[in-house]
């Protein structure tokens, strides 16, 4: 798939459709030391993919960055991993 991404990824634009149509929010990344936020063409149009900057000396011609996604909905614990909340991270055996 396009976008600021400089190479494609295996199924990319196929993984990009599947999580628009889920309802997905945000699909984030880090690994080409950027920031970015980009609009995946498919769905509704509210699913971004959301590249972090990094904090390393490997600039790409930006600052150092990062991101901080906060969650202000509470959150109903859908899904579980190893006896925590995979969405916010609460412990489900207190």
């Amino acid at each position: 798939i396009g976008g600021p991404m400089t190479a494609r990824v295996w199924n990319g634009e196929g993984a990009a459709r599947d999580f628009a149509h889920a309802r997905v929010d945000l699909v984030l990344s880090g690994h080409i030391h950027a920031p970015f936020t980009w609009p995946y063409p498919f769905g509704d149009g509210r699913t971004y993919a959301v590249g972090a900057g990094t904090l390393s000396v490997r600039e790409r011609g930006v600052p150092p960055s990062f991101n901080v996604v906060e969650i202000e909905e509470p959150c109903s614990h859908p899904v579980n991993y190893d006896n925590l909340c995979a969405v916010c991270g609460k412990d489900l055996t207190e």
